[in-house]
């Protein structure tokens, strides 16, 4: 007798066993879907605020630069030297929708493009991506979908 109720024993535990390993793998396959998820929305956010550049560049003729605060210029009126720009200005988003699914804020830049004879002011927009880490657009960085286009159409 008391062998059966070992050998029952080891079979409640083996089973125990397997339905935790079960659960570990479930848990991983959701954490997964999350990240997934999360670079999805990421990328739609990214989208959203070119299109507020882009908003911001049809009104001022150019891109924000460094100076004027980068992506900051699309929900704080940046110090122009300009009065005329002053006149101008209006909140182009929010400061969260300058954020990626994780919390981080979006990254931006304006490189420079040589097309022919002329140079173009072409943006560049990134998020940190799941790693956290600035990768300047590298790595696991997600980019705006027209990174690297030399043919982006510039103000």
């Amino acid at each position: 007798m008391p062998r059966r109720i070992l050998t029952l024993l080891w079979v409640v535990f083996a089973m125990v066993g397997v339905a935790q390993v079960g659960c570990e793998k479930e848990s991983e396959r959701r954490s997964a879907q999350k990240e997934i998820a999360k670079i999805g929305m990421t990328k739609t956010k990214i989208e959203k605020a070119m299109g507020y550049l882009e908003e911001y560049a049809n009104k001022f003729q150019e891109y924000p630069t460094e100076e004027e605060g980068g992506l900051k210029a699309l929900v704080q009126k940046p110090a122009y030297h300009q009065p005329e720009k002053d006149s101008l200005w209006r909140d182009f988003c929010s400061a969260d929708e300058l954020k990626d699914a994780w919390g981080n804020d979006l990254r931006y830049k304006l490189d420079e493009v040589q097309s022919g004879n002329t140079t173009k002011k072409v943006p560049r927009m990134w998020s940190v991506g799941p790693n956290g880490l600035d990768e300047n657009g590298e790595g696991d960085d997600i980019k705006n979908h027209k990174w690297g286009q030399e043919t982006s159409q510039a103000p």
